[in-house]
């Protein structure tokens, strides 16, 4: 009954308790036991306590456990146990040996407390503990190390407390109590320290917990130093502030470094904002880039700043060059290379390509990898138009000079089929010969126009510059054309009456009017408009774009523009040359726009050249400006064949064989008394050798290292009455270089001529000074 009772008690309280034999097995553990540890009663019975220890029970707990129940001692203590889930709990332990009357051990009592709880709690203040401590440390070791000043000022008993910085920065210790009275050692004048003074007092009486403030102080050597004061307001419950804990700082050089880069960023914008080239900022990790702000202006391409990195900017580069560009940009970046290059095309704003040439710096980081670009961009859209003109013109010019070699040659030939041919129509032929000797005459005539054009293309062709009115000229000329164009085709003329007087041989350009507006007609088969317009134009040396061919002077630009078929690039790049012609065999000579390019040039203008397929033409005329007129010299006066002129001797010096025999037949049959000569030293010896020529006519370019104007001065010396005419296929001008000047005993007769032109201009030499 009592064992009944005394189990039944045991089975009630909340501590676990069991009962081991002398032999430490368990024979009693009641409800509280099993619950603390997860078993049942059944798995303690019979069996030792070693079933809840485990991995991390403590080995020194142990021993000391089974040394106490060796030595029949209580033990106490505490103990890492696990349950029979595997969780561990910390057990408060107590064994306790009961002993029989005749003092024998009879049992063991054991009395255990989960105190897990508590453990952890413990566990966690002394973390608190430590954290604490660290943060101590580290708060002394920062505030030692920093060169900020730390400080906590105690709002209530007014305490101040600063670390060793206060003395570095300020120059001397921190106060002792801080109440803005004047006793603190702080140097600030009396306006900053009631600015100071007001600043935190409105912030103390406000809700805000953070304090933010710059002022002017004055170090205890007299130095002047700007601090920047952070801190925050610790409040109690109430909300009464009873800290004010924060630090302060010497920002002084930090506000140098900041002005002294504000001036370099200033003259950076300045640099960015008045070089004609665009300045861009690649972080390649962030793949974002800066440009310099007036890029659309200077580039004509704009993107959105959101938008402004590297995909955005290579979709506005033309496809053809994409690819490229990126094989160039990735080999750079892969490389070992310091800066990149690369010239490609983009699509401006305006839907125009645009030519661009773009520069960069790479930098890299110690591993090489290339996490930055720095570097510029230019738009060299007009330097290309220019190196590209520069190639044409002198392709141009090379044709020209090979052009006018062969026209000049081909005259020779012409003019002895001229000769001949007028020759052939003064004597008795039945009308089958006569019609003969006219179509040959009549083709040589064209020819003869033919190789007009081609020196007229290789700007050897004769014209006669004066000051053009185009107010005039183009009336004029528009009722020329309206004979030649179809009903279909309408011109309109666009003159303002302020348009400038130009430089020009009004024939010429008159002539060139033509071709051009005839080349608009054969564009529009169909019929369309064509207008004539001026304009005046000033070009200088800033001017984006003008033609690079052109000098910076005042000019009127003189346009002929059509909305016919129009031309494709690979048309448009050969307008110029020569014989090159798009119309059917027969339709056209080809030199149409190549006489328009040699008159241009000759004028010392140019001409441009605008076209695409389905849009029409538009080709620009540059034309200098004159003041005012320019009255060409008066030619002498034509004198006919006197009989008196008969039998005067004439010395015709010209190395073709051909020529010189036609022409000695021909000043024979005028009645001259004529001798030849192959070169100049024949000549002059023939001067030497015999008496007196009246007139001496020769060729100008020849070979055996003496020209036409060297044999004149030469001859001249011999006999200064004597009177030259020279004769070439070049004009007059194109012999500048050599200092020969046409006057009344020296002239120039071109190539090819007639008969009577040569019968002409022999008789009116002849005649200067006859009359005397």
């Amino acid at each position: 009954m009592k064992d009944t009772i005394f189990a039944e008690a045991i089975g009630q309280i909340s501590q676990g308790v069991l009962i081991a034999g002398p032999d430490r097995r368990i024979i009693f553990c009641n409800r509280a036991f099993c619950e603390i540890t997860g078993y049942e009663d059944s798995d303690f019975i019979g069996t030792t306590c070693h079933i809840l220890q485990g991995p991390e029970t403590d080995p020194d707990t142990i021993r000391a456990i089974s040394d106490a129940l060796r030595d029949h001692v209580e033990f106490a203590g505490e103990i890492l146990n696990y349950r029979k889930s595997g969780e561990a709990f910390w057990n408060d332990l107590t064994i306790t040996p009961i002993f029989a009357p005749d003092g024998a051990l009879d049992c063991y009592i054991g009395v255990t407390r989960d105190i897990t709880e508590r453990k952890r709690a413990e566990d966690q203040l002394d973390q608190a503990k430590q954290d604490a401590e660290l943060q101590k440390q580290r708060f002394e070791l920062a505030a030692k190390a920093t060169q900020e000043v730390i400080f906590d000022w105690n709002i209530e008993t007014l305490e101040f407390w600063a670390n060793d910085a206060f003395q570095r920065v300020f120059g001397h210790p921190p106060p002792n109590h801080l109440r803005f009275d004047g006793s603190d050692t702080f140097q600030v004048t009396q306006e900053e320290r009631e600015r100071i003074e007001k600043a935190i007092w409105a912030t103390l009486r406000s809700d805000e917990n953070t304090l933010s403030l710059e002022y002017d102080v004055e170090r205890a050597d007299g130095s002047q130093a700007r601090a920047l004061v952070r801190a925050y307001i610790l409040r109690d419950a109430s909300g009464k502030p009873q800290r004010l804990v924060g630090s302060a700082v010497d920002i002084s050089e930090r506000l140098k470094t900041m002005n002294a880069l504000r001036e370099s960023e200033e003259r950076f914008r300045v640099i960015a904002d008045t070089v004609s080239d665009v300045l861009w900022d690649h972080d390649l990790e962030k793949d974002v880039m800066w440009v310099s702000e007036d890029w659309p202006s200077k580039l004509g391409v704009s993107i959105p700043a959101c938008e402004a990195h590297q995909t955005q900017w290579f979709q506005r580069v033309v496809p053809d060059d994409r690819e490229r560009l990126k094989r160039s940009f990735h080999a750079a970046l892969k490389s070992e290379a310091r800066n990149w290059e690369a010239a490609f095309r983009v699509v401006g704003d305006d839907g125009h390509e645009i030519d661009v040439q773009m520069k960069g710096a790479i930098f890299r980081r110690p591993d090489g990898r290339v996490h930055r670009m720095l570097g510029n961009v230019q738009n060299i859209s007009r330097q290309k138009r220019q190196v590209e003109g520069f190639s044409r013109s002198r392709a141009l010019e090379a044709v020209g000079q090979l052009t006018g070699g062969i026209a000049h040659d081909f005259n020779n030939q012409l003019m002895i089929i001229q000769g001949n041919a007028d020759y052939l129509e003064e004597t008795a032929l039945d009308e089958d010969q006569k019609e003969s000797v006219d179509f040959i005459s009549k083709a040589s005539e064209s020819a003869a126009t033919l190789t007009e054009r081609l020196l007229a293309f290789s700007r050897q062709s004769q014209i006669a510059v004066q000051s053009v009115d185009l107010r005039e000229l183009l009336p004029r000329t528009l009722r020329l054309l309206q004979s030649g164009l179809p009903e279909s085709i309408t011109v309109e003329l666009k003159v303002p009456e302020s348009t400038w007087r130009v430089a020009a041989d009004a024939n010429a350009l008159e002539q060139a009017v033509v071709n051009l507006a005839f080349n608009a007609r054969d564009a529009m088969p169909q019929g369309g408009d064509i207008v004539l317009s001026c304009e005046n134009q000033t070009i200088s040396d800033d001017m984006e774009p003008f033609p690079s061919e052109l000098e910076p002077d005042d000019y009127v630009v003189l346009s002929v523009t059509d909305n016919g078929e129009g031309m494709p690039p690979e048309v448009l790049a050969r307008a110029f040359e020569p014989f090159f012609s798009t119309k059917e065999v027969g339709k056209g000579s080809g030199l149409g726009l190549s006489t328009v390019y040699g008159f241009a040039k000759q004028s010392r203008g140019h001409v441009t050249i605008y076209s695409e397929p389905g849009r029409g033409t538009a080709v620009n005329l540059y034309l200098r400006r004159v003041g005012g007129e320019q009255n060409d010299d008066a030619a002498p006066a034509s004198a006919a064949m006197d009989e008196t002129f008969q039998g005067k001797r004439i010395l015709v010096v010209e190395d073709q064989p051909m020529v010189r025999a036609h022409v000695e037949k021909l000043l024979e049959r005028m009645g001259y008394d004529v001798t030849s000569a192959a070169n100049a030293p024949e000549a002059l010896d023939a001067i030497r050798g015999s008496d007196t020529f009246d007139l001496m006519f020769t060729d100008v370019i020849m070979p055996g290292g003496m020209n036409g104007q060297e044999l004149a001065e030469e001859a001249r010396e011999i006999d200064p009455q004597l009177k030259v005419l020279f004769t070439s296929g070049y004009p007059a001008f194109a012999f500048d270089s050599l200092g020969l000047e046409e006057r009344n005993d020296l002239r120039i007769l071109r190539k090819p001529y007639k008969a009577a032109a040569l019968r002409e201009a022999i008789a009116n030499m002849l005649a200067v000074g006859e009359s005397e």
